[in-house]
């Protein structure tokens, strides 16, 4: 899929070159100078591919820094997974919205107690259902269980023993089924929007009208894989757990279905694209034959 993308971008790039050859050959319009003092440039909306681009960058940088750092990982803690629905449609008309984007930023909530908490800016790509398409093109605010945080907080209560700079040293801490997703990471996500009553170590840091959930935790989150494809959060730890021929508490068949309905509308969404680039290119290489 990628590649064909990369060949219709191509030919794209092909017409609008030699379109831009022809249109320099025709007479220019000169502007006066009033005209051209009262022209202004609006800079131009970064696409998702750079707005990737630039969040993957950033991912780069912030695994060195993850890896600069103590870590701790904590095992599973109680599946929230019963009740999202059998299918996609099932688990959206129980939630908020389902979109597909890329994680830009993380936002650490300092006060949080016992665990870390990190807030995920999402750049939204796309809108995978009916009520999803109003947040495509904006940035939804996702709280996710673990993250940075100072060992005081992370030990509320049982820091009796430690020093004053042990109690003060930031780690990084995440459940290990249930990883966090990193910075650049592209990603589906099933959102429940929050009230300022569930946020109030968050409520001053991001605004709670822009504030989401992730209804049933790891089950709530699919992230893009090497082959191009969307997998559970946690699709390495369940698979640790079958490979050793032992059950893994709260996953069942349903996941997987929705996990081929998501794969299933991404393929549907490129094809789009796909013949929405092809017309552009038959636009382009008809007005380059106005042109001549």
């Amino acid at each position: 899929m990628k590649n064909r993308n990369l060949i219709i971008l191509g030919v794209c790039g092909s017409v609008m070159v030699i379109g831009g050859g022809v249109y320099a050959l025709r007479p220019k319009t000169v502007l006066s100078n009033a005209e051209e003092q009262t022209t202004v440039k609006t800079p131009a909306k970064p696409t998702y591919a750079e707005i990737l681009a630039k969040a993957q960058k950033d991912g780069q940088k912030q695994a060195a820094e993850i890896k600069n750092i103590s870590l701790e990982t904590y095992g599973a803690t109680e599946c929230f997974g019963i009740g999202h629905g059998k299918n996609l449609a099932e688990m959206d008309q129980k939630s908020s919205a389902t979109v597909q984007g890329v994680v830009t930023n993380w936002t650490k909530v300092p006060e949080a107690k016992n665990m870390a908490v990190t807030i995920l800016s999402i750049y939204v790509n796309q809108g995978l259902t009916a009520k999803s398409k109003d947040l495509v093109g904006k940035m939804v605010y996702v709280y996710q269980q673990g993250g940075f945080n100072t060992r005081r907080n992370l030990s509320d209560g049982m820091n009796s023993n430690l020093s004053e700079q042990q109690l003060s040293e930031e780690i990084f801490s995440e459940r290990e089924d249930f990883p966090v997703a990193r910075i650049g990471t592209e990603l589906v996500v099933n959102l429940t929007k929050v009230t300022k009553d569930m946020i109030p170590e968050g409520e001053t840091i991001i605004d709670p009208d822009k504030s989401y959930s992730l209804g049933w935790s790891s089950k709530s989150m699919w992230v893009k894989n090497s082959a191009d494809k969307y997998q559970l959060v946690n699709e390495n730890y369940i698979k640790k757990f079958q490979d050793q021929g032992l059950p893994v508490e709260g996953n069942d068949s349903t996941d997987q279905t929705i996990v081929n309905e998501i794969n299933e509308l991404m393929e549907k969404n490129d094809e789009k694209n796909n013949r929405f680039l092809v017309s552009i290119c038959v636009g382009l290489t008809l007005f380059v034959s106005g042109c001549a």
